[in-house]
């Protein structure tokens, strides 16, 4: 009962007081916010820090995609969650935005312990837990000094940390970097219980280790097995084999894996409404247009915040588009400006014509009102969950993937870096929720007919009514899942229990 009534009101004496610890690159940083506000929301008092600089309309967008999931009673949940960066500003603009351990943290594992340290003294009521990013395992080192638990925040699937987590036993075995004379992978990757992993799974940076960052990457997934829990961007049902592999084979093969706890934080399923607005004169507009188109009609195309297509692609797509005469939301960035980049502080901001310089002569003029482009930041959840959407072309990011999988939307899947490929290969041939872009070419050229092709079978094919009706199918699992009594919720409550149970204690973890 006690537990109970703090959980309902922070102002209570013991209410929990969580620390999060996020990295800049927005497909960590929101996952990171949605967790901040679903806390809040069940009566937990948040700060979440940032180890490098965050852009301030990411930040913007990051509060409001998330601030009005669903509030809880009279208290406003925002006012429970304080975000910061750990460096102020002008610490670190000399920082290349380039550099992939820049965008990961500011400094070395040393300064930012310092630091991370002397924050957490100043806090107050002291945290009673610490859940940090997948990538900053020297946080542990921290907690261990604070006397607090640390969990980890894991923003990818439940494949990739079944492959992450074995690091250091893959590197042991001589499976990793695996390389044969010609610098080709030999083999796909072992899994306990599961199909191996494949040689396109692996990421770039564990073939090679003469690149700079290979120790601090290696080194980070080698401290994913001293967390007391590790928290997955997921749900029970859409990844259930994979999660009983982690559970069952993992530990039968004397790999060490830390409790799971899959909580999705997608804002999909908790919107009020299959509608709802935040509050932006932008989703009014979106959304004013979709009103327009029959349902199921339209493509939304989003490539996420940091990847983008080369000229000759750019032009492929269009004319793809244009020739089959469907309706679109094309969220466009020029080559090489992510929409977290330095530039794109002002090319995104407006709508410049030379942001459009890319698409063939007269693009604009020749699709007319079946199209809407959007130069910069576009209101995902809100567009995804309208009527009118039939398809998501994407990057398969794992946050978007994630909320098409919410939403219902079946996927068309353009992969780029990093998990990408992985999770492309899971929409199509695990949960068949999606057709994937087929190149077969090296010098990432594209070819419009075969855009064409694939567009076409989504919308009006066999192929995608199967692909609709999957993906219509884990919407409603997710749904449940998020409801009261669903696995995210119990979990939730699970990591709540936890932090009330020392914050009684007065911040002394297992008294």
């Amino acid at each position: 009962m006690i537990m109970d009534a703090l959980l309902q009101d922070p102002a209570l004496p013991g209410a929990p007081h969580i620390l999060l610890v996020s990295i800049p690159p927005p497909g960590h940083l929101f996952p990171f916010t949605s967790f901040a506000y679903q806390l809040a929301a069940a009566g937990a008092q948040v700060t979440c820090f940032t180890t490098g600089y965050v852009f301030e309309h990411l930040q913007h967008r990051g509060d409001n995609k998330y601030r009005d999931e669903s509030s809880s009673g009279s208290c406003s949940k925002s006012s429970r969650v304080r975000f910061e960066g750990l460096f102020d500003y002008e610490e670190i603009h000399e920082i290349g935005m380039d550099d992939v351990m820049g965008w990961l943290q500011a400094f070395s594992n040393e300064k930012m312990e310092a630091v991370l340290e002397r924050r957490f003294l100043e806090l107050q009521p002291r945290p009673v837990c610490i859940v940090a990013d997948m990538f900053l395992g020297w946080v542990q080192d921290v907690a261990n000094k604070m006397h607090v638990p640390r969990h980890t925040l894991f923003t990818m699937n439940a494949k990739e940390l079944a492959f992450l987590i074995r690091i250091p036993q893959l590197f042991e075995s001589g499976e990793l970097p695996g390389l044969n004379a010609d610098g080709v992978m030999k083999s796909d990757i072992s899994m306990p219980g599961m199909a191996p992993l494949p040689v396109e799974g692996v990421w770039g940076v564990f073939k090679d280790e003469t690149v700079g960052h290979h120790q601090q990457v290696k080194e980070a997934f080698r401290r994913l097995s001293e967390s007391k829990s590790i928290i997955l961007n997921t749900f029970e049902e859409l990844e259930a084999e994979t999660l009983e592999a982690l559970r069952t084979d993992y530990v039968a093969a004397n790999i060490k894996v830390p409790e799971l706890l899959p909580i999705l934080l997608s804002s999909i399923p908790r919107l009020q409404r299959p509608n709802a607005t935040i509050g932006n004169d932008q989703v009014s507009e979106v959304e004013k247009w979709l009103d327009t188109q029959a349902p199921a009609s339209v493509i939304y195309i989003s490539f996420g915040s940091l990847a983008t297509l080369t000229k000759q692609q750019t032009g492929a797509l269009a004319l793809a588009l244009e020739a089959t005469n469907y309706p679109f939301i094309w969220v466009y960035r020029p080559p090489g400006i992510s929409q977290v980049s330095r530039q794109s502080k002002v090319s995104i901001s407006a709508n410049h014509e030379t942001s459009y310089e890319y698409f063939p002569p007269r693009f604009q003029d020749r699709v007319g009102g079946r199209a809407m482009l959007i130069n910069g930041w576009a209101p995902q959840p809100q567009i995804l969950t309208h009527h009118a959407i039939g398809a998501f072309l994407t990057h398969c990011g794992w946050n978007s993937t994630l909320e098409s999988v919410c939403a219902g939307v079946p996927m068309l899947c353009w992969p780029f870096f990093a998990d990408q490929n992985m999770n492309a290969r899971f929409v199509t041939d695990t949960i068949q929720a999606g057709l994937r872009m087929k190149w077969g070419r090296s010098d990432d050229t594209v070819d419009q007919d075969e855009i064409q092709k694939v567009l076409t079978q989504m919308m009006d094919g066999e192929e995608g009514k199967a692909a609709r009706s999957s993906a219509l199918k884990f919407r409603l699992l997710a749904q449940a899942d998020v409801a009261d009594g669903g696995a995210s919720n119990s979990n939730l409550h699970k990591i709540l229990q936890e932090c009330t149970s020392a914050s009684l204690c007065n911040g002394s973890y297992g008294c």
